[in-house]
């Protein structure tokens, strides 16, 4: 099991407990050691949806659009990042 599998892991346990705001931080750390762009944009639609989960609407929409316009750039997650 590599790091970010297991800093994904500890992220899914914390959401399924309620604790979405941890869970954001560590689907946030899980991203940065992600190896590609469109595991890092998963993980990161995963954050966003805990931050809207926490309450924090605003960062929440900051990295939404941070997202879309990657996944936009790149072609991946095209209706997805529409979406967002």
């Amino acid at each position: 099991m590599n790091a970010t599998t297991s800093t994904e892991q500890q992220a899914v346990e914390a959401r399924q407990s309620g604790e979405f705001r941890r869970a954001a931080d560590l689907f946030s750390a899980a991203a940065a050691q992600a190896d590609g762009l469109q595991p890092r944009l998963h993980l990161q639609i995963r954050q966003a949806c805990c931050l809207v989960a926490a309450d924090h609407l605003e960062e929440a929409a900051a990295l939404a659009r941070v997202v879309a316009e990657e996944a936009r750039t790149d072609g991946h997650f095209a209706e997805l990042a529409d979406a967002l």
